[in-house]
């Protein structure tokens, strides 16, 4: 990319951001994702709210005794889940099943703030309602099952058949699938990436593979980098920065590998290196390898009170929020593993078996001998 595709490219950002801005407003969708009406209305439900059901949430101590079923363990879990939760919610906020307000607000304090806003405002906007109503049809056709009529069942023994018991079920349900949004909308971006990652390593095909696979796995750092960057900046946590760095450097130097050394005088001298067939092999190995570890740690640390990225993606395709996606998690490790063993063996054969220099490496060697013979 040039200079002056680089002005435009600029330009054009701005104005469409300025553009945006002034004619258009966006509205956040704000209704609920699981309908409250599909326990409320139920007529066993239809009696005055018990105003001591909190203090009676708060204070519950007493042990779980459930009905042997199919699904008697996974409900025991997830009960005494909602139960945590919902103490939890009652202490900070003693009316937080029936707020007087919806509250919905994104401070934009700076200049950039506001550009990336209304850039990605109507992309933002398509998917979340996008997803929300995928959402509620995962939600929707999982309430038909057996094991959510058996969770109802148990629910209903613990808290008591009370319209604020299903006003607390419905909400449960409600924040859990709220938090896997985003994980969802990082999944349709992550997917985007590796997209464009596969047609840069198609278009790169003049040059040798292990090129076109320096500079896709210098692809995937810079997207890394730009992913911790926005979690950093919507959070303002120092870990996801110092993440976005580290990525930015290793794409940097996957991109334009530096070679850095004295000269004969003793000046820092800084050049352009090539970096070996073996190298490439082992840096893609520990890119992989490192998302792997993540990947595993969200599965084996995550529960149903602390619910993992892993977890909740899980629960967003099955509309399952109650139950531990227990053996969904324990597939996904496998696969990881597997991966991972095959990848590790691949790198091992390479670095065992060698390769011979890449192109660019025998060219400038060919112009090295020829520059000796004119000698």
């Amino acid at each position: 990319m040039n200079r002056k595709t680089r002005i435009v490219s600029t330009v054009v950002l701005v104005l469409t951001s300025a553009l945006l801005s002034y004619f258009v407003k966006y509205s956040p969708d704000v209704a609920p994702i699981v309908d409250p009406s599909y326990e409320t209305s139920a007529p066993e439900l239809q009696s005055s709210p018990n105003p001591k059901f909190r203090d009676k949430v708060v204070s519950s101590n007493i042990g779980i005794i459930l009905m042997y079923s199919d699904f008697s363990g996974k409900n025991a879990t997830a009960l005494e889940s909602v139960r945590t939760w919902a103490k939890e919610r009652f202490i900070e906020d003693p009316m937080f099943l029936h707020p007087a307000s919806l509250r919905y607000s994104e401070h934009h304090d700076n200049v950039l703030s506001a550009l990336f806003y209304n850039l990605f405002a109507p992309v933002r906007t398509v998917l979340d309602r996008s997803i929300k109503s995928w959402l509620r049809w995962r939600i929707d056709e999982f309430h038909q099952t057996d094991a959510y009529q058996s969770f109802r069942l148990d629910y209903y023994d613990l808290f008591g058949v009370d319209p604020e018991a299903a006003t607390l079920l419905a909400r449960y349900q409600e924040e859990r699938a709220k938090e896997s949004i985003e994980i969802i909308a990082a999944l349709f971006y992550i997917t985007v990436a590796i997209i464009g990652g596969i047609a840069i390593y198609l278009r790169l095909c003049r040059t040798n593979w292990i090129s076109r696979g320096r500079l896709t796995l210098s692809y995937a750092w810079y997207v890394a980098a730009i992913l911790y960057f926005a979690l950093a900046w919507q959070s303002s946590e120092v870990s996801f920065l110092a993440s976005a760095v580290i990525a930015f450097v290793a794409a940097s130097y996957l991109r334009r590998p530096l070679s850095i050394s004295f000269d004969e005088v003793g000046f820092l001298e800084v050049r352009l290196a090539d970096l070996s067939p073996k190298v490439v092999a082992l840096a893609a190995w520990a890119s992989i390898t490192l998302v792997g570890i993540q990947v595993v740690t969200w599965a084996k640390s995550g529960s149903l009170i602390e619910p993992d990225p892993i977890t909740l993606l899980i629960c967003s395709i099955t509309g399952n929020f109650l139950h531990d996606p227990s053996h969904a998690k324990r597939a996904v490790d496998q696969v990881v593993g597997l991966i991972w063993l095959s990848l590790s063996a691949w790198c091992l054969y390479f670095l065992r078996r060698g390769e011979a220099h890449t192109p660019e490496f025998d060219a400038e060697m060919e112009k090295l001998d020829h520059a000796r013979m004119v000698r």
